[in-house]
């Protein structure tokens, strides 16, 4: 009888420890679950306030307005910075219409455009399906009552085509995309980064170069 006893107590010891060892483990897992939940929360609420613009062609020409892909993230202000070339400060684009006016920047990259095509004549065939002018888009807006920036790399994108018919020349250097690149988190000056930006991208367009 007393060893039965003994062997009682020893199982209900064994069965305590590993009662103990499945709550530890069920506990951990729990932990582990609520961490990621947590995370996957943190994720979704970071992602809801990202933004991103878009571009929105309107009745004024050439220019385009800007947009927000979630109509809940409400804009207060743009602060727009280009490569020197076309700009050597900063540009703000207040409420309520978001627009930005293309009329500069065109003439000045037509400009670009004429001294660096090789043998330029204005009786030629030319066609470049993509011109990409970055720019760094300083975004400060509202989202579910709480005030937000954001900093991101865009590239503003055109095609540039010249026709010559009946002893004329035509121009056509239209805005065509805004594309969003990246967050911004280089830490260099806004415009020497720029300027790299555009000089990589105007040489790349450059061998798109079509003619007859």
């Amino acid at each position: 009888m007393k060893n039965l006893w003994k062997n009682v107590e020893r199982f209900g010891l064994l069965f305590s420890i590993l009662a103990s060892g499945v709550a530890l483990y069920i506990s951990s897992r729990s932990c582990i679950d609520s961490n990621e939940a947590l995370e996957m929360s943190k994720k979704e609420f970071q992602a809801r306030r990202s933004i991103i613009l878009q571009s929105e062609l309107g009745n004024m020409s050439p220019g385009f307005e800007f947009k927000t892909f979630d109509q809940n993230q409400k804009l207060q202000k743009l602060v727009i910075h280009l490569p020197i070339s076309f700009q050597n400060k900063e540009l703000q684009i207040d409420p309520p219409e978001f627009y930005f006016s293309l009329n500069d920047l065109q003439d000045s990259l037509l400009h670009i455009l004429k001294l660096n095509i090789t043998n330029y004549k204005t009786d030629a065939h030319f066609n470049i399906p993509s011109i990409l002018v970055p720019a760094i888009i300083v975004a400060n807006y509202v989202v579910a009552g709480d005030v937000m920036s954001d900093k991101s790399l865009y590239n503003i994108e055109f095609i540039f085509r010249q026709a010559y018919f009946n002893n004329s020349s035509e121009i056509q250097l239209d805005f065509k995309n805004l594309i969003f690149i990246s967050r911004w988190s280089d830490e260099k000056e806004h415009y020497q980064s720029l300027n790299e930006y555009w000089a990589e991208n105007f040489k790349r367009s450059l061998k798109t170069l079509g003619s007859n």
